[in-house]
């Protein structure tokens, strides 16, 4: 999320610096599929990454466990995975098909919101070198919930709190598989649900945004108030 969203953000910045977005947005297609264009274009990417991230992070685990190790014993790892399945069935805290089928969900929605909100940060920064501080709030709203679900469990804290985590729409994916083991399906299914309505009023947002000219004209206000400062500096150098 963190990766795709900085990119997305120094792309969009770019494409205004360059005038190239103004040119796009006047071409006579619907600006709706412009933006589901570009967030297609960046969930792919997303995807990608998470894929390249996961495999990579599950080759440093084993080469980390078994570095060290002469003689690997295959056979006696593979019961040991297998008595370790056995033993969340017999407690109870198997995940179901459907149950993964939520979890999926959930990720696709975290992704497309913080793409959404990516693309909207990308519209009101006014240059490229704004892109890099424009992703702050992506970045703080997603490692901050994602460090303390390591370290802590969210439903045990104090109800204030808990609200402030869960307004956070990042942090359901965070414990999406807490809640499923421990079968506190209230809890899921209703961040799933927030998290469908945080996405659909972004992105109605980010529809509005780019229908109106307040991205044009906050570039060209920057580009005047820069010609200007330009200019008073030419004067004081004379």
């Amino acid at each position: 999320m963190v990766l795709t969203s900085q990119t997305i953000i120094g792309a969009i910045a770019i494409e205004k610096t360059d005038k190239t977005l103004e040119t796009l947005l006047s071409a006579p297609v619907p600006r709706s599929r412009i933006i589901g264009a570009k967030m297609l274009a960046a969930l792919i990417v997303a995807l990608i990454y998470a894929a390249v991230y996961g495999i990579g992070f599950l080759g440093f685990l084993f080469f980390t466990v078994s570095s060290g190790i002469e003689n690997v014993d295959v056979g006696g790892a593979f019961t040991s995975i297998v008595d370790t399945h056995n033993a969340v069935q017999s407690l109870g805290l198997e995940i179901t098909g459907l149950g993964w089928c939520g979890v999926i969900a959930q990720l696709l929605l975290t992704l497309g919101i913080a793409l959404t909100a990516s693309i909207i940060l990308g519209g009101l920064v006014e240059d490229a070198k704004g892109a890099q501080t424009a992703s702050m709030p992506i970045l703080f709203c997603t490692m901050f919930p994602y460090m303390l679900t390591m370290v802590s469990d969210i439903r045990s804290m104090e109800l204030p709190t808990r609200l402030l985590l869960y307004a956070v729409p990042f942090t359901h994916t965070f414990i999406a598989t807490g809640c499923m083991h421990f079968h506190d399906t209230a809890t899921f299914w209703g961040g799933l649900a927030y998290q469908a309505v945080f996405l659909a009023v972004v992105t109605a947002f980010a529809l509005r945004l780019y229908s109106s000219d307040m991205l044009f004209v906050n570039s060209r206000t920057h580009r005047l108030r820069s010609r200007q400062k330009d200019g008073e500096s030419g004067t004081d150098r004379g």
